[in-house]
């Protein structure tokens, strides 16, 4: 399966507020799989996020990136927001991991 590098960012933040669900074996299973996946992807996204915000990065006289407040200083806001949503809409590819409806529903809603 083909998704977008912003719907990986996204699912990752979702899969947080699973944790502490009481899932069935399967869809937790499922769910662990895909996200440890999904982190494989999100690795090389930010590998690809810093490369590029040192591209586009104010430099200092050694070369370096100027570094504020824990954020690089950007040089030209344009061209790195280009950058960045191209990188965002970029297709990875993913095994996935499925469940079924009825899988869910055995869910326990009382956490």
């Amino acid at each position: 399966m083909k998704i977008k590098n912003q719907d990986i960012i996204n699912l990752v933040s979702a899969a947080a507020t699973l944790k502490h669900k009481r899932l069935p074996v399967k869809v937790a299973y499922a769910i662990s799989v895909n996200v440890a996946e999904a982190e494989n992807k999100l690795a090389a996204y930010e590998e690809q996020r810093k490369a590029l915000l040192e591209k586009h990065s104010v430099k200092d006289e050694a070369g370096q990136p100027v570094i504020e407040n824990g954020s690089y200083k950007v040089n030209d806001q344009e061209a790195w927001s280009a950058e960045i949503k191209e990188l965002l809409e970029t297709p990875a590819k993913m095994n996935v991991t499925t469940f079924t409806i009825d899988d869910l529903a055995k869910c326990d809603e009382s956490d």
